[in-house]
Formats: C-alpha cells, sequence, structure tokens
C-alpha cells in the first residue's frame, strides 16, 4: 500500500492507518478507539514485528482491519459500550469469551457480548476485521425493530452459523466491504460506503446473528399489541410513579391479564419493567450530564429513584457498571476523541 500524501492526510476523518508499524503502537490505538485491552507479543522479537492497521469511524460503529504480524496474546475485561464481531480473514486466532472457547479459521467470525471479558491468541499470519458498535445503537436498532423498549439484554450466542442463510449473507457482507476497502488506494472516498455498511450491518446483525431476542423478531404477527401501547405510555411519563393499575388501565385489561402478557413476551414483571426503562433513561441522561454538568444525584432523583445506595445497585444490574463508572468513562471518551488526530503511521 502506497504511503499517503498530504492531502489525503486533510481528508482523513475519524480515520487511522498504521503501515509498517510495531504491535504496541497499533494495540494502544486500537485500545484506545476499539476495546480496552492488553497486548503480550509471544515470540522472541515479537516486539519488533510488522503490524498494520486500518481504521474507520462513523455514528457509533468501526471497522478496523488489523494484523499484528506475530503471535500475541490480547486479553480485555468486559468492554461494557460496545459490542463487536471479529472476523477471521486470513490465518487462525484462538478466542475466549466468557464460558466460550474458539478456534476460529479464515471466513468464521464471532459476535462479542459487552458483558464478559475476552483472551485471544493471534497466529502470526492471522488477519482480522473488528466491527465495534456503540451498545446504544445496537439496542436502539432492536427497539425500532420490535416497535416498544424492551428491558431484557440483548445477548448473542456467540459464533456465526455459516450453515444458515443468514449467518451466510452477514458473513457476505462483512467479507465484501473488506474487498471494497481493498480496492480503494486511498480512503478518502470511504464516506458513502461507511454510511451504507453502518445502517445495513447494525440491521444485519439484529436480524441475522442469532440473539435473545430472535423468536420475538421472527413472529409475523409481532409481540401482543397491548405491549407497544404500554412502552409508549411508559416512556411518555418515564419520570412519574407509574403503578400497574395505570398500565392495565392504559390497554383496558385486568391485572392478571396483564401480568400474563408481560410473562409471555418480556419474561418480567410490569414493576421491574418500569424500572429498567427508567434505568435506561437514567443511563442516557449520565450520558448527556458529561457535557452539561448535571449530577448523578440529580438525575436519579429525577426518575423517581429516592435510595441513592439501591439505585447504584440496580443499575449495575442493568448495565454492568456504576453510575459514576459510566459519568467517568464518557468523559474518558470524549477527552481522548479530543486529543486523538487521525493518523498515518509508519513508526
Amino acid at each position: 500500500m502506497r504511503r499517503l500524501d498530504a492531502m489525503d492526510r486533510e481528508m482523513l476523518s475519524d480515520q487511522a492507518i498504521f503501515l509498517d508499524a510495531q504491535p504496541r503502537l497499533v494495540s494502544e490505538f486500537v485500545s484506545r478507539n476499539v476495546g480496552t485491552h492488553r497486548m503480550i507479543p509471544l515470540t522472541a522479537n515479537g516486539g519488533n514485528a510488522t503490524s498494520s492497521l486500518r481504521h474507520q469511524a462513523d455514528g457509533g460503529i468501526s471497522f478496523s482491519l488489523l494484523r499484528y504480524g506475530v503471535e500475541v496474546e490480547i486479553s480485555g475485561p468486559p468492554q461494557i459500550s460496545k459490542y463487536q464481531i471479529q472476523l477471521i480473514r486470513r490465518g487462525t486466532c484462538r478466542l475466549s469469551h466468557g464460558k466460550q472457547d474458539y478456534e476460529l479459521r479464515t471466513g468464521e467470525a464471532v459476535l462479542i457480548n459487552p458483558y464478559y471479558s475476552t483472551r485471544s491468541i493471534y497466529q502470526g499470519g492471522c488477519e482480522k476485521l473488528i466491527v465495534a458498535i456503540d451498545k446504544n445503537l445496537l439496542e436502539a436498532k432492536l427497539n425500532s425493530r420490535l416497535g416498544f423498549m424492551t428491558t431484557q439484554r440483548l445477548e448473542f450466542s456467540g459464533l456465526i452459523d455459516r450453515s444458515t442463510c443468514d449467518g451466510t449473507f452477514l458473513l457476505n457482507l462483512l467479507n465484501a466491504y473488506c474487498e471494497t476497502w481493498d480496492l480503494q488506494a486511498s480512503q478518502s472516498g470511504f464516506a458513502a460506503v461507511n454510511q451504507i455498511m453502518r445502517d445495513t450491518v447494525t440491521d444485519a446483525i439484529i436480524l441475522c446473528a442469532r440473539n435473545s431476542h430472535s423468536e420475538l423478531l421472527a413472529k409475523e404477527d409481532g409481540p401482543d399489541p397491548a405491549i407497544r401501547r404500554i412502552a409508549e405510555y411508559v416512556t411518555a411519563n418515564i419520570q412519574d410513579d407509574i403503578s400497574v393499575a395505570d398500565l392495565a388501565a392504559e390497554v383496558n385489561i385486568g391485572e392478571r391479564r396483564l401480568f400474563k402478557i408481560f410473562q409471555l413476551h418480556l419474561q418480567t414483571t410490569p414493576l421491574l419493567y418500569i424500572k429498567s426503562v427508567k434505568l435506561q433513561h437514567v443511563k442516557k441522561a449520565i450520558e448527556q450530564t458529561a457535557c452539561n454538568g448535571r449530577t448523578v444525584t440529580d438525575i436519579a432523583t429525577d426518575y423517581g429513584f429516592g435510595h441513592l445506595g439501591r439505585f447504584s445497585m440496580e443499575y449495575r444490574r442493568i448495565h454492568g457498571e456504576l453510575p459514576s463508572e459510566t459519568l467517568m468513562r464518557v468523559r474518558r471518551s470524549h477527552n481522548d476523541s479530543a486529543a486523538t488526530p487521525s493518523s498515518v503511521s509508519r513508526a
């Protein structure tokens, strides 16, 4: 690949290219911008190997094509705010995620949930596409598809099944993106492709990768219409003290019938649903307060959470981190974004 000239550098936006780089530099960039991790070379003189990275980020989704050029171990904590697809383009990679172990070969891909730690062993010739997707973006896509805000967490089953039409489509889509990227002499004309892929990949992941909501998404008639009306009512009155009687009256059914509908379609109770939706709104408000200066206590009080200790525990149960950790993570992300320029490196 040719070295990019000055004009190319000016046209790059949320992009980075590393050519003939040290593994450490690629790892540091990926850890800041894709997923927090630690990299350990597993062979002698591994730190002097030739690594490469191409990175594109836009609107809550990033695409990173990377090669360390040496056998390395990559280990990281739960990513909390991001899902990932990892597609092996060349070579092999051993990967452990949660309680699952995978031996990934060329053409295979796995979905990484934000709830579990991950450990990978890249073989020397391994080249991998990592698609990192903001958790809020993917959950919003799911809610749009369902027609209401679900409180059951979105979790994928892991390996994308190449024996199914859905799995084959998703893998072909990712490979087509890589092939188009390979043809680009420079990345300055790639914005339209990125926009299309952002919308297409998020839809394809929800519909084609087996997940905790697949059965509900596959129903021809969708969920009970009462669920959508209830979801709209809860969202419209999210800062009020909503009761089970309020929900039953909104859809004109008895409370016993209401409980049955919630159990059948959402595997929860009406009160737990209300609390979970409130906590999702609280999280969005905390992410926004990184810029407007409101406190977590103020936001929790707005949504009716009076006991702050209990609120923090319930928040962590839903979101995998304390509200203070959400606030620090978002502020750190803003600071990193402001401090990290687009880069082209041969260091």
